[in-house]
């Protein structure tokens, strides 16, 4: 088995040739590693997709009955909310043990270590840096937000309607150019903030291919999901009120397509991020003149 360069330039289509092989190559690893410490978050997430699917629907159900729809919208957000928290830490998890596999295998790609206990402390620094890229990042996103709707609040009615459309666009816009921003802390082990910083101008530089690549990821990795999650949602729309162990079943099947799509996207958009920095850094490079020089 060949190992596979991370740190080396490459076109959109070698990015995710790249990437394939590296999963058909360490498809035993991810399973031990993401599968294994999975199961009990699916059963966690399979509890809570199911009693968000319950609470919806009484919620709606039951619509009729407020008085004043800000109580509504309220119950509804934060039903929701707490849906969306659960969902992240469930991700920040998945990222981190991706993150896991692909640091062993560049440490030694021909005997990857799996074992989970000599592994916990790798785990969970990556489970730390992903947490606080991400609450960095969600900081920045509600600061920068706050900003622009406090200057829409006082604009001119003229100014008010280009400054949505701008927020609109913005936010449209600002998903390629974040969903760099953890790597840089998992494999060159810069700070948070250095992370975001460099995450956000790289995303920034290289929109265009980074939305490409988020937009064919998201696409085979939606099919996949929607395989999984479809048998659950069928279920919803036939009898959403349905309990029992059937619809518990199939909610754990439906979350359970969390732990296959979020590790693909991470090593997509891995191979990417290692494609950019070897173009504008030469990390390879710079790695075999080190290596040179210690001999």
């Amino acid at each position: 088995m060949n190992k596979i360069e991370f740190y080396k330039t490459r076109n959109l289509g070698e990015r995710f040739s790249a990437a394939e092989q590296f999963i058909r190559q360490n498809w035993k690893a991810l399973c031990k590693i993401i599968l294994i410490p999975a199961i009990p978050l699916v059963l966690v997430m399979g509890y809570f997709e199911r009693q968000f699917s319950l609470s919806m629907n009484n919620l709606t159900v039951n619509a009729a009955e407020y008085q004043d729809l800000s109580e509504f919208f309220y119950d509804f957000g934060s039903i929701f909310s707490i849906y969306v928290l659960i969902i992240s830490l469930f991700i920040i998890v998945i990222y981190a043990l991706s993150a896991t596999v692909m640091t062993c295998y560049e440490e030694n790609y021909q005997n990857i270590e799996t074992n989970l206990k000599k592994l916990s402390h790798k785990i969970f620094s990556n489970m730390k840096k992903v947490f606080l890229v991400n609450l960095a990042v969600g900081l920045l996103f509600v600061t920068v937000f706050a900003i622009f709707i406090t200057l829409i609040a006082f604009a001119p009615s003229i100014l008010k309607v280009f400054g949505i459309i701008i927020l609109v666009l913005g936010i449209f816009a600002i998903f390629p150019t974040i969903s760099l921003v953890f790597y840089p802390a998992i494999f060159q082990g810069t700070s948070i903030w250095l992370s975001v910083i460099k995450g956000i101008k790289i995303g920034f530089k290289n929109w265009g291919t980074t939305f490409v690549i988020l937009l064919i990821a998201g696409i085979a990795t939606s099919i996949l999901s929607a395989l999984l999650q479809s048998p659950y949602l069928v279920m919803q729309v036939i009898n959403p009120g349905q309990t029992g162990i059937v619809p518990f079943i199939l909610a754990l099947l439906s979350s359970f397509a969390y732990v296959i799509v979020t590790p693909l996207s991470f090593i997509f958009l891995a191979f990417h991020y290692f494609s950019i920095l070897e173009k504008e850094e030469g990390i390879s490079l710079k790695s075999k003149i080190e290596q040179f020089d210690n001999l």
